[in-house]
C-alpha cells in the first residue's frame, strides 16, 4: 500500500457521515417508533431496598385489573424453564480459582440485592395500564444489612452480597506483571511518587433510554432494541429462553440515541421481554423511564487505585505498581468484569514506556 493510500484510508482518516440528514429532519427510526398489530406494553416493579429477603409477593391485585395480559415473578419464570444469565466461563476468581458469582436471575428470586432490581413484570394492553398494575403488586420484604459503597463493602464483617460466590465481597483477584522485578526497581529508584486515584461512579444517561420490542414471526423471536452489541444480546436470549437457539432469534438495531457503554450486552429485562412475547404470543414493548434507568442500567467506573511509580535520577520510569479495587455491582455481568480485568490492564501504561 502506498503512503498516499494509507493516509487516505488509514486510522484517523475523516469519514463522511451519512446518518445525519434523516436524524436532524426527525426521520430517524428508533425502537419505540415500531409498533406491531396487537401491541402490548410491559412494566417492571423494582426493588426499593438495597438488600432484603422476599417474604411474599401478592400479584392478584394486578391480575384483576382490566387490560392486564400477564404477570411474571422470578418463581414463575423459573417454573417455565427460563434460565438465569451466567457469567462466561474462564473469568478469573480469587486465589487462582474461576469466578463463581451465582447467575443473575431475570427477575429477583428469594433476595433482592440492589435498589432497582426487577422483581415483577406486568404485560398489559396499554403502557399506562402496565405501569399502574405493576404498582398494584404488593411485595413483603425482610430488610437485610447492606454495604452501599466500595470501602464499606471491603471492611471485615461487612454484609456480603454473595457469601458463597464472593466471600468478603471479593469476586475476582487478578495479578499482572512481575512483582519481584518491580520491587527491585523501586528499591534502586532515585525517586518514588505515589497517589490515590478515585474514578467516581457514573450513571450513564443517554438521550434515548433503553427500549425493547419483541414479537414472534413464523416461529422466530424478533427482538428489536437500542443496543451497542446485538450479536451478544442474541446469544444471551438463545441461552436463557426455552426452545430458542441462535437460529430462531433475530435481533434488530435501528437508530440508537446514545449508549456510552451501558447498552452493551443483554440485560435481565431483555430476557423477561423475550419470554413475555413467546408466552403471550403477542408483541411486547418496554421503554425505560429515566429514573428507572438511573437505578437499573449498568453504571460505570467506581474504582479506587493506589498508584506508585519508580524513576531514576533523570526522571525515566523504571516501574509502575498499582492496586485497584473496582466495584462491579451486586449482580455482575461479563461487561462489568471485562472493563477492570481486561481493558484496564491493556491501557494502564498509556503511551509511555513502562518496563516493569
Amino acid at each position: 500500500m502506498s503512503t498516499g493510500t494509507a493516509m487516505r484510508f488509514g486510522s484517523g482518516a475523516a469519514v463522511r457521515r451519512v446518518e445525519d440528514p434523516a436524524l436532524i429532519q426527525g426521520q430517524g427510526r428508533f425502537t419505540d417508533d415500531h409498533t406491531q398489530p396487537g401491541q402490548t406494553w410491559l412494566a417492571f416493579l423494582r426493588s426499593d431496598r438495597a438488600h432484603a429477603r422476599i417474604v411474599n409477593i401478592d400479584t392478584e391485585p394486578a391480575r384483576a385489573m382490566p387490560g392486564v395480559v400477564a404477570v411474571y415473578t422470578g418463581a414463575s419464570l423459573a417454573k417455565a424453564g427460563v434460565k438465569p444469565m451466567a457469567l462466561p466461563p474462564g473469568l478469573p476468581g480469587v486465589n487462582g480459582k474461576a469466578a463463581n458469582a451465582p447467575p443473575k436471575q431475570p427477575l429477583a428470586q428469594d433476595v433482592v440485592r440492589f435498589v432497582g432490581e426487577p422483581v415483577v413484570a406486568v404485560v398489559a394492553e396499554s403502557r399506562e395500564t402496565a405501569r399502574a398494575a405493576a404498582q398494584a403488586v404488593w411485595v413483603e420484604y425482610e430488610e437485610l444489612p447492606a454495604a452501599t459503597d466500595l470501602h464499606t463493602a471491603l471492611k471485615p464483617g461487612a454484609p456480603e452480597v454473595w457469601p458463597s460466590g464472593a466471600p468478603g465481597n471479593l469476586l475476582s483477584d487478578l495479578h499482572i506483571g512481575d512483582a519481584a522485578a518491580a520491587d527491585a526497581a523501586f528499591a534502586r529508584a532515585a525517586h518514588r511518587v505515589s497517589l490515590e486515584l478515585v474514578n467516581q461512579r457514573l450513571a450513564p444517561s443517554p438521550m434515548e433510554p433503553r427500549s425493547v420490542a419483541a414479537h414472534v414471526e413464523d416461529g422466530r423471536l424478533i427482538f428489536r432494541l437500542s443496543s451497542q452489541m446485538p450479536s451478544g444480546v442474541r446469544e444471551s436470549l438463545a441461552a436463557a429462553l426455552p426452545g430458542r437457539t441462535s437460529a430462531n432469534v433475530r435481533v434488530l438495531v435501528g437508530d440508537v440515541g446514545g449508549g456510552f457503554g451501558m447498552k452493551t450486552g443483554a440485560y435481565a429485562e431483555d430476557i423477561v421481554i423475550g419470554w413475555a412475547a413467546l408466552d403471550t404470543g403477542r408483541p411486547v414493548k418496554w421503554q425505560a423511564e429515566r429514573l428507572e434507568e438511573f437505578t437499573s442500567a449498568g453504571h460505570g467506573r467506581d474504582a479506587v487505585t493506589r498508584a506508585e511509580m519508580a524513576l531514576d535520577a533523570t526522571g525515566k520510569v523504571l516501574a509502575l505498581r498499582l492496586l485497584t479495587y473496582a466495584n462491579v455491582g451486586a449482580c455482575p455481568g461479563a461487561v462489568a468484569l471485562v472493563i477492570p480485568l481486561v481493558i484496564g490492564p491493556w491501557v494502564l501504561t498509556s503511551v509511555y514506556h513502562v518496563p516493569l
